[in-house]
């Protein structure tokens, strides 16, 4: 009987698992996509308002958008732990000319929340 319960207890964590449907991670995931997201939107916020964001970098300001108006965070995937990729669409200037490219925001969870390590364009 005990053998049985903890064979069919192995079967559906294996299911869920498979699914992507972790019994407890699920959680933790939408919290550390929830916070990457506030911490891409805090960032931009301050570029568009013509401040680096500098809390927001790891390891302070590496990137500047030129005259940022409009972005969308499309895409967000935990790498493994505490690192994880956004991909953003950013409408921003170049020379003077309204560009949309899509971005990858390499993101760290470190003490103080989620960091941006860096952007590069995807």
């Amino acid at each position: 009987m005990v053998k049985s319960a903890v064979c069919l207890l192995l079967m559906v964590l294996l299911l869920l698992t498979t699914l992507g449907c972790e019994p407890n991670g699920g959680d933790e995931r939408s919290l550390a996509e929830e916070n990457i997201r506030h911490t891409i939107n805090a960032l931009m916020q301050e570029q568009r308002d013509g401040n680096t964001g500098a809390d927001y970098w790891l390891f302070g300001p590496q990137f500047q958008f030129q005259s940022p108006t409009w972005w969308s965070v499309l895409e967000i995937s935990r790498i493994e732990g505490h690192f994880g990729k956004a991909l953003v669409q950013v409408d921003s200037s170049e020379g003077g000319t309204a560009v949309r490219k899509a971005w990858t925001f390499n993101m760290v969870e470190s003490s103080d929340g989620w960091k941006v390590a860096a952007i590069a364009e995807a």
